[in-house]
């Protein structure tokens, strides 16, 4: 399984791509911050024991600590209903509107603009890309299994 750094580092990059198709085609650069709110917004959240967006905010000076445990209280029902790898917080637009959701619910309050749907879809492209990235490591693990198991039978 990619680790969580993998995971930030590949969604920064996409960051940066996403930041020049949206100028280079006009969009709104709010998908780029959808994009990269994915660091933060990962599918990983479900994770009991915390994920590489607690140990970002971890490391904000003086006040990392104090942040870090608020941001675990506010997740924590997240975790608990959801599965690592469940349909509930790993699919593709599903697990992206439940994040989506619990992290801007107060903003849901105000009339539907550009942003939130911009947005939303930069959140769902950096889960795409975590999501295909989690699969893509499942199936070489499978592929070498599956490898290993041949060349003992045949050797």
């Amino acid at each position: 399984m990619p680790s969580g750094k993998s995971h930030a580092y590949t969604t920064v990059i996409l960051t940066g791509a996403s930041v020049v198709v949206c100028e280079y085609y006009g969009f709104s650069q709010w998908h780029s911050a959808g994009v990269l709110s994915g660091v933060l917004l990962s599918p990983d959240l479900d994770i009991d024991a915390g994920n590489i967006s607690n140990q970002i905010i971890r490391s904000i000076p003086v006040v990392g600590v104090p942040l870090e445990r608020a941001w675990s209280v506010y997740w924590w029902l997240y975790a608990e209903l959801t599965l690592h790898r469940g349909i509930l917080s790993h699919s593709f637009v599903l697990g992206t509107a439940i994040r989506a959701f619990c992290a801007l619910w107060w903003l849901w309050l105000i009339p539907t603009s550009h942003f939130y749907w911009s947005w939303f879809w930069g959140l769902a492209v950096s889960d795409a890309v975590h999501i295909l990235m989690d699969a893509g490591t499942e199936l070489a693990a499978g592929i070498r299994r599956v490898w290993r198991k041949i060349k003992t039978r045949h050797i």
